[in-house]
């Protein structure tokens, strides 16, 4: 189950979210086939949610962000130009 599943299911289904947001079904419906919200619908659809009481938060909209940032941190650490020192 992706991230936009979750936010979908939360507006009660792909019509509701598509009505509450202002845009077609089809448009939220290519968003679930896809697993993604484009970055430019993200914050109306966080703001649309939080309006009709619904409990999202930001960190719903970018599911990998925290793991790549850990991901990243997690390696050695290596000076930058180190290797050609």
């Amino acid at each position: 189950m992706s991230y936009v599943d979750t936010i979908v299911d939360t507006f009660g289904g792909v019509r509701p979210m598509a009505t509450a947001i202002g845009c077609s079904p089809s448009t939220v419906m290519s968003w679930k086939v896809r697993g993604s919200i484009p970055d430019q619908h993200k914050l109306n659809v966080l703001t649309c949610a939080k309006s009709l009481g619904f409990e999202l938060s930001e960190v719903q909209f970018f599911p990998h962000a925290e793991s790549s940032l850990e991901q990243a941190c997690a390696g050695p650490y290596e000076p930058f130009g180190a290797k050609y020192v």
